[in-house]
């Protein structure tokens, strides 16, 4: 989920420019997208009355998009991965909750992507992939190596793409994440005992069959679709800070393209787990 809030005061904190960070696990760069103003003007939120944790009403967005040209993945892709994917997903709620708000002295909204389809954000990206797929490299098939939500989201969007899949996933891989991801209709391959050694057989067996490889993160097609979920964000409200869960990158990059486009005052912040920090 990507979770963000609002403080009281509504301010900025005396940034004076937004940097949004590409953060691919082989790459990090940063460029400057727009101004970052102070004292910036941050809209109030109505939440319906009755249960502690409830929908927020949509708001959207009408700031100006950048230019962004110079970018590897331009704010078009992004748009257009909207169109390819929307009649395929669920548009995921924008949740709050009085206690957290209460705990924490501050608005806060999540993304509940927990919602979508196989359970994760990865099926935007995937199914993003799948559909911009040439007729070649769909007769070709597609290959990924995954320990469960990029297996599980690339083999229900290629069932329904009718491509052929093969997921290859670590011999550790949790028992339920390898039973859902053939339960899609594709073909699991067990290889190695940890998602390294899966990825390197992935990339090995397209290398001896010709399939393509979907990447996880570092795939423009794949973060374009992620970035969809920063559409969903500015759709709902203008916030003043974006937490977004770092683990390979692309849905930072995605979510941080989005804003620079819709929400180009929020200022995003990448989190990720103490014992497992491969960004930063």
């Amino acid at each position: 989920m990507a979770g963000w809030s609002r403080g009281s005061g509504g301010h900025c904190n005396g940034c004076t420019d937004w940097v949004w960070e590409r953060c691919i696990r082989q790459q990090k760069r940063a460029d400057r997208v727009g101004p970052h103003s102070k004292g910036a003007t941050f809209w109030p939120r109505d939440c319906s009355d009755g249960d502690d944790l409830h929908y927020t009403e949509g708001m959207a967005s009408t700031n100006p998009s950048p230019d962004l040209s110079g970018t590897s993945i331009e704010w078009k892709t992004i748009e257009e991965a909207h169109e390819r994917i929307r009649a395929r997903i669920h548009r995921t709620p924008v949740m709050t909750s009085e206690s957290l708000n209460a705990m924490s002295g501050a608005e806060l909204f999540f993304k509940c992507e927990n919602l979508q389809k196989t359970g994760s954000f990865k099926i935007r990206g995937a199914y993003n992939r799948g559909a911009a797929l040439s007729p070649a490299e769909a007769a070709r098939g597609v290959v990924a190596a995954s320990a469960g939500n990029h297996g599980q989201a690339l083999a229900w969007a290629a069932s329904r793409a009718g491509v052929r899949a093969t997921i290859v996933m670590p011999t550790t891989a949790a028992i339920a994440k390898i039973d859902a991801t053939r339960s899609y209709g594709q073909t699991v391959e067990l290889a190695g005992a940890d998602y390294l050694e899966a990825y390197r057989a992935a990339e090995e067996m397209c290398a001896r069959t010709g399939a393509l490889f979907v990447d996880a993160y570092d795939d423009p097609f794949v973060i374009a679709g992620q970035g969809t979920v920063g559409l969903g964000i500015s759709d709902e409200l203008m916030p003043d800070f974006v937490l977004v869960p770092v683990g390979g990158g692309g849905l930072i990059a995605g979510v941080a393209l989005a804003l620079a486009a819709r929400a180009p005052r929020a200022k995003l912040i990448g989190v990720e787990a103490a014992g497992s920090a491969v960004i930063g």
